[in-house]
């Protein structure tokens, strides 16, 4: 999974392991250096990938300006069932693990395995929710986010092509509030999923409005923009 958990304006990689009695591994986070992949996986609090699913999702689920990480787990371990875990990004370049989230499988779905999840947006109140599958004969699952929103806000920008830009999935956005920069790919979405959204979500803490949007085309093409209000916003409509 990728993702900028520093807000460094990076790209870092988070791998997940799957089974420990199966592949002998552990999940790993990978700090990008602008140079090279560096392991930070036990100093960012990540914990040990005993029986992680194979796809997670990634997204700022409390909307204080820092990406989370939700994994769910797969099947049994030698050490015992483990919980689905939601990695709360504490803004300091650590996690905290919390498993009272209310993310799982009810008593009546006969396989409790999660297969992957991924991030889903609601767009009533700007939060990411969370779908979530179970290997076979398991179903999808649905979760609302009703994390307390507080006086947080959000940004959704929804990047479309147009007559300068055949495609906007690969752009990288920007969004600065002072110094503190966000950055998202448009694109992005979980190997479980057949969609490719072209909308890119940031949670904005208590600000009410972004300094600075910057989009980065991968033909080469940026554009700026200031001032950017929060709340749902296409890009066409900024010019």
């Amino acid at each position: 999974m990728e993702l900028d958990y520093n807000n460094d304006g990076k790209m870092d990689l988070y791998i997940t392991c799957g089974a420990t009695w199966m592949y002998n591994c552990d999940d790993v986070l990978l700090k990008n250096t602008g140079i090279a992949f560096v392991d930070v996986s036990r100093e960012a609090g990540i914990p040990l990938g005993d029986n992680h699913a194979k796809e997670g999702a990634v997204g700022d689920f409390n909307l204080d300006g820092f990406v989370d990480i939700f994994i769910p787990a797969w099947g049994g371990s030698k050490r015992g069932d483990q919980p689905n875990l939601l990695l709360v990004n504490q803004g300091n370049g650590t996690f905290q693990s919390i498993t009272a989230h209310g993310i799982g499988a009810s008593e009546n779905v006969e396989n409790l395995a999660g297969g992957g999840a991924g991030s889903f947006l609601s767009y009533e109140e700007g939060r990411l929710d969370i779908i979530m599958n179970f290997e076979y004969p398991g179903p999808w699952k649905y979760f609302k986010n009703l994390t307390p929103k507080g006086s947080n806000q959000f940004l959704v920008l929804k990047v479309d092509s147009d007559e300068q830009v055949s495609t906007a999935v690969g752009a990288r956005v920007e969004a600065w509030i002072g110094n503190h920069r966000m950055t998202r790919r448009v694109g992005h979405c979980p190997s479980l999923t057949q969609s490719v959204p072209t909308w890119v979500h940031f949670g904005l803490g208590m600000a009410t409005y972004v300094d600075r949007v910057q989009i980065f085309y991968v033909g080469g093409l940026v554009r700026v923009f200031q001032n950017v209000s929060a709340g749902f916003h296409a890009v066409s409509e900024l010019f």
